[in-house]
């Protein structure tokens, strides 16, 4: 089995920014997803993009209608047509050597196939680096490594 890490900590502690220094310094193919924030002066929402093809498309929103998570409603559709499609595409991809997932959490968990297809993942060969929102690191911790990030340490 590949090797399983994970990240987690507090909003603002680094984390997804932790990870794209990784993909950036590793030099190796990496397939997977990011969710990078939408912002207007605050927070509006989130993208989700499939790192190996770039392909985008929009996580959830403050002003969308889907399955609420906080202030946020969920986009159902694109969190299983890109990042579902991209997690299956790293796992089964020889050329991906790493496997990225940021985040794991309450958003993402709304969508069985996302919830199915991390469980894939974790089963795999491939090496994973993910992010954990910190109200799951329970139900994942025995599985791999885990690192909790905060601003003296990152």
């Amino acid at each position: 089995m590949g090797k399983k890490i994970f990240i987690t900590g507090l909003p603002g502690s680094g984390k997804s920014s932790l990870v794209m220094e990784i993909i950036r310094e590793l030099g190796v193919k990496v397939g997977g997803i990011v969710t990078p924030e939408i912002r207007d002066h605050d927070r509006m929402g989130f993208k989700i993009v499939d790192i190996a093809s770039g392909r985008t498309g929009i996580l959830s929103r403050v002003d969308f209608s889907g399955p609420r998570i906080g202030k946020y409603g969920v986009n159902v559709k694109d969190l299983e047509d890109i990042g579902v499609k991209a997690i299956e595409r790293s796992i089964n991809d020889p050329e991906i050597k790493l496997l990225v997932i940021d985040e794991i959490g309450a958003m993402e968990m709304v969508s069985e196939k996302f919830c199915s297809v991390v469980n894939r993942a974790l089963n795999s060969e491939k090496d994973c680096l993910m992010v954990l929102h910190r109200n799951l690191v329970n139900k994942y911790k025995n599985m791999g490594i885990l690192f909790f990030l905060d601003r003296k340490n990152r």
